[in-house]
């Protein structure tokens, strides 16, 4: 589990990259919610990148997912 918490509620979207660039994970963030959890069990253990979508910015972080 991926758990996001939003010091500004006003994010719009989360995208989780695999380590070439392709998008493997895209989901629209309820602005309602202060913490949200993301489900990554279907997602192979490694290296990816985040990028969170709030208006026009975007914020890129590197996670390890493991098992």
């Amino acid at each position: 589990m991926l758990y996001l918490n939003k010091q500004s509620n006003n994010l719009d979207k989360l995208i989780i990259y695999n380590i070439s660039g392709k998008a493997i994970l895209s989901k629209n963030l309820n602005s309602a919610l202060s913490k949200e959890t993301i489900d990554v069990s279907s997602i192979s253990e490694g290296f990816y990148f985040v990028e969170v979508i709030k208006g026009s910015s975007k914020h890129i972080s590197k996670i390890i997912i493991s098992k």
